[in-house]
């Protein structure tokens, strides 16, 4: 987990602070989707091996 804590009304450290969150959380998904997708597709792989005759 990333935690952060800025102190202060510093407006661009802060949107730093937020894009690097932002990012670590879009990282974290988009692996997903990618674990998901190769996932999906070794069950049809072998989905279409077990039927073959």
């Amino acid at each position: 987990m990333y935690v952060a804590i800025v102190i202060g009304n510093n407006s661009s450290v802060n949107r730093k602070v937020k894009e690097k969150i932002r990012d670590k959380e879009t990282e974290k998904e988009t692996k997903r989707a990618s674990a998901k997708l190769t996932s999906s597709w070794r069950d049809t792989a072998k989905a279409s091996t077990e039927n073959d005759p």
